[in-house]
């Protein structure tokens, strides 16, 4: 039971084993801060609904110079939910510029307990604004790698670079910053439920929370929520609103986080994602260095070996400046008979573009300067790109609509209808902006953008935003499609340049963490790289960009790679110069193609660096055999070591037992109840994946095939059974043949039973067989 409690002036937030004391709000107003400090009671309380529940709102108020500050709290009245949101109306006669408004604070060591413990005895979860942020869980009263994780910010780090390597740009601080969501928790008391705090949507101002540790990390300073509010411009008689800030509940950071999603449904309206696809991207082995010619290479190979591909993305490179949009040499016929040639070869035409950047050197930003956004001080607003500084559009000016309608009217008339939007933080990393629209924050700025994307890029187009803010213009009302879940992707386990925060292991953690994110878009998990390379492709102008064809994997690294994608949930996403990718590397496409799988569910978001176990619930999508689960369990130490589990973890009364199959080696390792242990011998750096089958011993099952990582959702058809046989159909885009595996009742431990069949083609698996049955 969670509820607010108000005394004096100060809120307190509790549950059975938790408080925290909140101190009032504090508002800046034309550039000081002003501290409510006697809220008196307001007799307004209202029924309203929050997050899809009902409840019932109180407030009170202060009035703070030229502005009245309302506290509003919102009481579930089941002891589920809480929240609380600031209204502030500016009651004087002229303007006034509105900045951060903190809506509570907890101050000192004894201002929060969660569980019955102080700061130094719980766990933090902090999920990041920005695509670069490592998002994960950490102990603020230990200085370990995931505390600088945490402490990692990286929002103006120069753009275009590719794989960064300039460790000069990356910065840590001691305070560490969440958005949009955070939930605290007691290690010492693991019984306990832990607290969770989020904003309801950001589309109206950027909010996030603040943990600033004490002495030597062994205590709290401040504990804070801030709503930026960007020094807008406040109408006499204007009011504006944060977002309702939500208090609740949760056992474990998963429960937290489907939680948060399911509140978050409602505010957006209950939209789904549209259909998943697979994205060949030519950035992730070729980088700016991509010609016609190797269109025309790459499009040979798939009409020689196909992949099923939806969008074949022609990557930053093909342009001559940021805000012309013209093809350059690199595409001497034009960016139309390249649309034209993929088009032709059973893909949609994808290309990359940056709407929220213009070069200083490009005509648009010389006949239309108005387009570029100001700093408070007047001057153009620049964002840091590798190239040079680039000026950050206006997206509340007037003509940014039509700036929009004929850059992307043209692009769509050429035949593209994927759209690769990167960089799309330029508009929200720098406080000090200003719009056209002085009543708009960086995240109404932010979303109108996104508006006008859509609206000029039509319904039918498909956007993949990439380096923008999650949870505004992103989640919801069809804005777009998919976001990039992480950093760029490198073909090396280390980051060339030794920096952890540009390792793969991290781009691994983000896309694990932020998976939640496919109940709304399509989570994009960044490039699959299969290569096997030691040498660059070419030289580029930028030396980073040596790196981007690099192979550098081993198979393990390569499986743990596959089982990102998979456990993601979302797109597939991949780059190769496909004549050079070996035939063995290539059949681990199938096990990701087509995506099928749900978002996987995270069951250790404390391990150390990074989760290691991950629960897909599987269903079948083409006959009617009972759900099952995969389990993916990773080993990222550097050398090989022997993982125990039981299947207490699938947290399920029935059945009984279970039989187990692991998809990389096929190895059926056995019958097991809940509570035996299961070993499993995992290579450094590697994942073995389980698929945990319902056993209850009458009739035989399919305990998986080799051709998919959800062994049998998409491509098993009229699967019937019978005590002595199984039989059904295969169905899939590829040319490789399938070997399907089925136990059948027979003492302790089963009969293992198998057939090869091709594509297409249909099954039968006799339990007397020896040989595993014929094809039909």
């Amino acid at each position: 039971m969670i509820e607010i409690k108000k005394l004096r002036n100060e809120v307190f937030l509790t549950t059975d084993s938790s408080c925290l004391c909140m101190d009032p709000p504090v508002a800046e107003v034309n550039g000081q801060a002003m501290v409510c400090k006697t809220m008196e009671e307001h007799t307004k309380r209202s029924t309203e609904a929050v997050g899809g529940k009902e409840g019932i709102v109180t407030s009170d108020r202060s009035v703070c110079g030229e502005v009245l500050v309302e506290r509003r709290i919102f009481d579930s009245g089941d002891g589920s939910l809480c929240a609380m949101q600031v209204r502030i109306e500016n009651i004087s006669e002229i303007s006034v510029q509105l900045g951060s408004v903190i809506p509570f604070q907890c101050c000192g060591d004894s201002a929060l307990f969660i569980g019955n413990s102080r700061l130094k005895d719980c766990r933090f979860l902090k999920m990041g604004r920005n695509k670069l942020d490592i998002p994960g869980t950490f102990r603020p009263s230990i200085i370990d790698q995931d505390y600088l994780d945490a402490a990692f910010q990286a929002e103006k780090m120069t753009a275009g670079g590719g794989v960064q390597g300039n460790t000069d740009a990356f910065v840590c601080t001691d305070q560490i910053y969440a958005e949009p969501l955070c939930f605290l928790k007691s290690d010492r008391n693991p019984c306990e439920n832990g607290i969770a705090f989020c904003s309801l949507g950001q589309a109206g101002n950027f909010t996030g929370f603040s943990l600033i540790p004490g002495e030597e990390n062994q205590s709290l300073s401040s504990f804070y929520a801030s709503c930026e509010f960007d020094q807008i411009r406040l109408e006499p008689g204007e009011t504006r609103n944060t977002h309702w800030i939500l208090f609740f509940e949760e056992k474990t950071e998963q429960q937290a986080i489907w939680q948060y999603t399911e509140y978050l449904k409602h505010y957006l309206g209950g939209k789904t994602p549209s259909k998943r696809s697979t994205l060949f991207c030519s950035w992730y082995f070729y980088g700016r260095e991509f010609y016609e010619t190797d269109l025309e290479e790459n499009l040979k190979y798939l009409q020689e070996q196909p992949i099923p591909i939806d969008a074949f993305i022609l990557d930053n490179g093909w342009m001559d400046n940021f805000g012309d949009w013209n093809a350059n040499h690199k595409f001497p016929h034009g960016m139309q008979e390249a649309a034209d040639k993929i088009r032709n070869a059973g893909m949609a035409a994808g290309i990359w573009t940056c709407p929220f950047l213009i070069m200083p050197k490009s005509q648009m930003f010389q006949n239309h300067p108005e387009l570029i956004a100001k700093t408070q001080e007047g001057g153009n607003a620049y964002f840091q790109y590798v190239e040079g500084a680039c000026g950050v559009v206006d997206t509340t000016h007037p003509f940014c609509e039509e700036y929009y309608h004929e850059m992307y009217g043209r692009l769509k008339n050429w035949g593209y209808n994927y759209h690769k939007l990167d960089f799309m933080r330029a508009t929200t990393v720098d406080a000090n902006i200003r719009f056209w629209d002085r009543g708009k924050t960086r995240a109404q700025a932010y979303r109108k953008g996104h508006e006008l994307l859509r609206e000029a890029l039509g319904s039918e187009a498909y956007i993949l935003s990439c380096g923008g803010v999650y949870d505004a213009a992103d989640l919801g009302d069809g804005l777009v499609d998919s976001v990039r879940s992480g950093s760029d992707s490198i073909g090396s386990w280390e980051h060339p340049s030794k920096e952890h925060h540009a390792g793969t292991l991290v781009q691994i953690k983000q896309a694990m963490v932020r998976n939640y994110l496919n109940c709304f878009v399509n989570l994009d998990p960044d490039s699959l790289m299969l290569r096997r390379r030691e040498t660059p492709f070419r030289m580029h102008e930028t030396e980073k960009h040596n790196w981007l064809s690099d192979g550098k994997f081993t198979d393990a690294e390569v499986e743990s790679l596959v089982a990102k994608q998979y456990i993601c949930g979302g797109n597939v996403n991949f780059s190769e110069r496909l004549e050079e990718l070996p035939a063995d590397r290539r059949k681990l496409l199938s096990l990701i193609i087509p995506p099928v799988a749900p978002p996987a569910e995270i069951l250790d978001f404390d391990h150390e660096i990074c989760p290691t176990l991950a629960l897909s619930r599987i269903c079948p999508q083409h006959c009617s055999l009972p759900e099952w689960f995969t389990l993916s369990v990773s080993n990222w130490s550097d050398e090989a070591e022997t993982r125990s589990l039981n299947l207490k973890i699938l947290k399920s009364a029935k059945p009984s037992k279970w039989a187990v199959l692991e998809l990389y080696t096929q190895q059926f390792l056995g019958i097991f109840d809940s509570k035996q242990q299961i070993s499993l011998l995992i290579p450094a750096h590697g994942t073995r994946i389980l698929r945990i089958t319902p056993w209850e011993g009458v009739l035989p099952i399919i305990a998986g095939t080799d051709v998919h990582l959800a062994g049998g959702a998409y491509e098993l058809y009229d699967v019937t059974m019978t005590e002595t046989e199984v039989r059904g159909r295969v169905e899939t885009n590829w040319e490789y043949p399938v070997t399907v595996t089925a136990i059948f009742p027979d003492g302790k431990e089963g009969r293992l039973r198998q057939c090869c069949v091709l594509p297409g083609a249909a099954f039968m698996i006799k339990k007397e067989e020896q040989q595993g049955g014929a094809n039909e």
